[in-house]
């Protein structure tokens, strides 16, 4: 049986909006409302192939009663839909977008053959957390998910877009964090604490929980949620209380996880970012993995800025400094499109090979979602369905996941299992899973299991021969030394 299926795509676009089937496909005919037809739509076809290649309701394959997710779903049920909605814009332009977010024409097929399996009956919901700066908003617009849904409002179908965030805070004009609240749009009582106390991967460096971070955050915050005594994430009720998760991430490579696909994907239904150790403070030699070197100058610098953004006067005298920068250093540009075209060999916030923290927090996240319950407790036995479908057609590689630059592939993949998944993918960008811990980690079935196989036995299928589909991928500068060509 096929663990993950890969489509190769003739063409590197997206279809327009609302996204309609290339074809009219015979199972369709049971939709709630007519379908129309748009020749140039691919993705709709790669998305279906996908499904049908890992045997989804096999016996009924080819007629108008096949079911593809009868198998997940029923009348009544709900489903989320876990998009890539990261940010809002690119420093090179919306564009580039396109190879940073979810594209909502992989998401339309997905809706409708859940409309298929639940007879239109049934609470859909695209939800996300993006980072807390992110203008939602935008990204529903920027994506198409604002206009699929309005689609599908025509057609009498209620889909909810949740921005699941805890906390938004905005920027100013010059990229520093000016002001943070709590989402207007959300109650506390909408999340559950899942705590993993000593079944979490972060146990076994728990010693250092003291110096946990992440990035824009007070010194000290993630220590709240992971010491000795705990190891909780905040998990959004729309997680927990669905029976059908679908999770549908941007491939690209990750400043911090070396890649992003499935698992880190799913680092988006938590709901406060400070239960997330995106890195430990200091240097590899004294057990952090802040730093690539030992660089006394850029740690100064580091504290020295994140001091400075952390009260209302230290906040002008930063915006000050960076205009200052721009002008006189940066050559009229902002500070992130000068170090993406004169990247540096030095390396902070963990944004390099030896980050040995993310991998814990992204794993730990994806346990929760397959293993506990409603009310937060971890079970023995996975409590929710699962799929992943891969947006691949326009990937990213570089700087990612908000920096990277465009990487046209024209390639949809998924499967059941988030490490097969992942494991696909590092072999799509020719990369060596036993290079990226994640990955690596993902097949370590310590407590709750995620994966029920080893990377040997993972069997891949496609189109075409998986050989005539990979191409390496540009890693960032952090991870250049470790993820090449294999």
């Amino acid at each position: 049986m096929t663990d993950v299926y890969c489509y190769k795509m003739k063409n590197e676009r997206y279809p327009d909006a609302p996204f309609h089937p290339g074809c009219s496909f015979p199972e369709l005919k049971r939709l709630p409302y007519e379908v129309e037809i748009d020749l140039q739509n691919e993705v709709y076809s790669a998305v279906r192939e996908i499904l049908r290649n890992l045997d989804l309701d096999k016996e009924n394959c080819g007629t108008e009663e096949w079911n593809p997710f009868g198998k997940y779903i029923s009348e009544g049920m709900k489903v989320l839909i876990k998009p890539n909605m990261v940010f809002h814009e690119h420093p090179y332009g919306d564009e580039y977008m396109q190879g940073m977010i979810t594209h909502a024409s992989v998401l339309r097929p997905i809706i409708d053959y859940v409309l298929l399996a639940t007879k239109g009956k049934c609470e859909i919901i695209i939800g996300d957390c993006p980072v807390q700066s992110a203008d939602f908003n935008k990204v529903k617009k920027v994506s198409g998910i604002a206009d699929l849904v309005e689609f599908y409002s025509k057609q009498g179908i209620d889909i909810s877009v949740r921005d699941m965030r805890k906390i938004i805070s905005e920027k100013n004009s010059d990229g520093v964090l000016v002001h943070t609240e709590k989402n207007p749009n959300r109650s506390s009582n909408e999340y559950v604490l899942v705590d993993l106390k000593e079944k979490s991967e972060l146990i076994d460096v728990i010693d250092r929980a003291h110096r946990f971070e992440i990035t824009d955050y007070r010194y000290g915050d993630v220590a709240k949620h992971h010491n000795s005594l705990c190891n909780e994430y905040m998990i959004p009720k729309e997680v927990l209380e669905a029976d059908f998760i679908i999770n549908i991430p941007k491939l690209k490579t990750h400043r911090k996880a070396g890649i992003t696909c499935a698992m880190k994907n799913m680092v988006g239904v938590n709901g406060d970012k400070t239960c997330i150790a995106h890195h430990t403070r200091g240097f590899q030699a004294s057990g952090g993995d802040e730093f690539n070197h030992k660089k006394i100058k850029k740690m100064v610098e580091v504290r020295v800025w994140n001091w400075l953004k952390s009260f209302k006067l230290g906040i002008w005298i930063a915006t000050k400094v960076k205009r200052f920068y721009k002008r006189t250093i940066w050559h009229g540009k902002n500070m992130k499109e000068f170090y993406m075209e004169n990247m540096q060999t030095d390396v902070s916030e963990g944004n390099w090979y030896g980050n040995d923290t993310i991998w814990r927090c992204v794993k730990d996240i994806n346990k929760i979602v397959l293993y506990s319950d409603k009310q937060g407790n971890m079970k023995n036995t996975v409590q929710r369905n699962y799929l992943c479908i891969v947006d691949a057609v326009i990937a990213g590689e570089g700087e990612g996941p908000m920096e990277q630059t465009n990487k046209p592939f024209c390639v949809v993949f998924g499967g059941e299992n988030p490490v097969f998944v992942d494991y696909t993918a590092a072999k799509l960008m020719k990369f060596s899973y036993k290079a990226i811990p994640l990955i690596l980690n993902g097949f370590n079935n310590r407590w709750w299991g995620l994966a029920s196989k080893t990377a040997e036995n993972v069997v891949i299928d496609g189109n075409m021969e998986l050989d005539k589909i990979c191409v390496f991928f540009k890693p960032s500068s952090g991870w250049s030394e470790k993820l090449v060509e294999e």
